[in-house]
């Protein structure tokens, strides 16, 4: 930088962030202030695992745990949201029933490779009527080998949303530098029945 210009606004996208920066000048022994501004470019996440399931259920996988009476099922909704949010299908716990006492139903990712990573975020638009405290929905990261569980994501997910909502969450670090799957896991318990919990739109971007 110029010794005549010692601050510089940095242009990152649209915002501007100022740095004002006061300096000595030893050649004419005054206080000089400078102002200068360039454009440090920044690169937009990339994606590297995307799926708005409108090209049939691919390498997502299903399964239960629990009792009887709820799944997750792709396709268009007929309980809970009135469509899927873009455009028409979507996974559901029971696309055209409230879920059943006693599940315990998991919805599985394709594997992702973060093996060259530093960073990860999830992506994912979710509709939620879950009965609040005794039910609930729980994101984990999954190790792709064996599926067994390397990091949690978000757990106690229950209540109502105001449509659907997007989220966004930080994949912890533990996972990074390995092949992942993402899993929804929804649980409830043995009485009061609720029309559930949907996902749509998931995502992987890398920084």
């Amino acid at each position: 930088a110029h010794h005549d210009a010692l601050g510089c606004v940095f242009t990152i996208f649209s915002l501007l962030l100022d740095f004002f920066l006061k300096a000595e000048d030893g050649i004419r022994g005054r206080l000089v202030t400078g102002v200068q501004t360039c454009a440090l470019p920044i690169s937009p996440p990339v994606s590297v695992f995307s799926d708005d399931f409108e090209g049939g259920q691919g390498g997502w996988t299903t399964g239960t745990e629990g009792a009887v009476g709820t799944m997750w099922e792709l396709g268009l909704p007929g309980v809970g949201p009135a469509a899927a949010n873009s455009p028409t299908s979507c996974f559901g716990t029971n696309l055209t029933a409230i879920y059943a006492v006693d599940a315990d139903v998991w919805l599985r990712s394709p594997p992702i490779d973060l093996t060259n990573t530093g960073g990860a975020t999830l992506n994912y638009v979710e509709w939620r009527d879950i009965e609040a405290t005794f039910d609930s929905g729980r994101v984990v990261v999954l190790d792709a080998t064996d599926n067994s569980e390397i990091a949690e994501i978000e757990d106690s997910i229950d209540g109502f949303s105001n449509g659907w909502e997007n989220v966004s969450r930080q994949i912890p670090p533990a996972a990074l530098g390995k092949v992942i799957k993402i899993e929804f896991r929804f649980q409830s318990d043995n009485i009061e029945n609720f029309p559930g919990w949907y996902i749509d739109d998931v995502s992987v971007t890398v920084p």
